[in-house]
């Protein structure tokens, strides 16, 4: 089955995938909810707090990074999510 996502749908899925990586790495994670946000995630660890952009990318033929510049920003961090892959147990979905 081939679903087709919004533009919007598809960012916020890559949201949810930095979401995870960083969680995984220890970082707790805090969600804007208004989509009008200088940035879109918050991380902590170690006392620390990250301010982060997430962007859909591509790599185009000479290995160069490809994404849509945002007019506005107040990120420390840019994460950038290039066709991740996720391979789920074909008995279960």
């Amino acid at each position: 089955m081939n679903i087709k996502l919004t533009s919007s749908d598809h960012g916020a899925v890559n949201e949810l995938v930095v979401a995870i990586d960083l969680m995984s790495k220890g970082y707790k994670i805090f969600r804007a909810i208004n989509p009008n946000t200088p940035f879109d995630l918050v991380a902590y660890k170690d006392s620390k707090l990250y301010k982060i952009e997430v962007r859909t990318g591509s790599l185009n033929k000479d290995g160069g990074l490809n994404y849509r510049k945002k007019d506005r920003d107040d990120a420390d961090i840019y994460a950038w999510v290039i066709s991740p892959t996720i391979i789920y147990d074909p008995n279960i979905l």
